[in-house]
């Protein structure tokens, strides 16, 4: 599969695996507007779902901009955060800040994580 790819297979698409990152998180970090929850899975790969609610971000040019950036990160950090579902929240002022401010946020998500996790096997 290519970095590039973001298949459906790197997506959580249940309502169950949200509520199991939910219920058994490993980790949460906040960081600006955004928070990331992540639990072990048992899989080699990472899967992660976002959560941009319309009271959140209000209009969807925003929530469509700040996702096609998350997921990005996402894709450009995958092999730091294999073996996690991770679920991304969105806090107010989140689409009202500059794609990279975002970027940015995200980045420091993704290695606060790794620091976080600590080395894996």
């Amino acid at each position: 599969m290519s970095i590039e790819a973001f298949p459906i297979t790197l997506r959580l698409t249940k309502s169950a695996q949200y509520q199991a990152v939910f219920n058994q998180r490993h980790y949460r970090i906040p960081m600006g507007s955004l928070l990331l929850l992540a639990r072990q899975n048992q899989m080699d790969r990472p899967r992660i779902g976002l959560i941009l609610s319309k009271r959140v971000i209000p209009l969807a040019v925003q929530r469509n901009r700040v996702k096609r950036l998350l997921r990005e990160s996402f894709r450009r950090h995958q092999q730091d955060v294999a073996g996690l579902d991770i679920i991304i929240l969105a806090r107010r002022g989140l689409g009202d800040l500059d794609n990279k401010v975002i970027l940015n946020d995200a980045t420091v998500l993704w290695k606060k994580l790794v620091a976080q996790r600590g080395p894996t096997t």
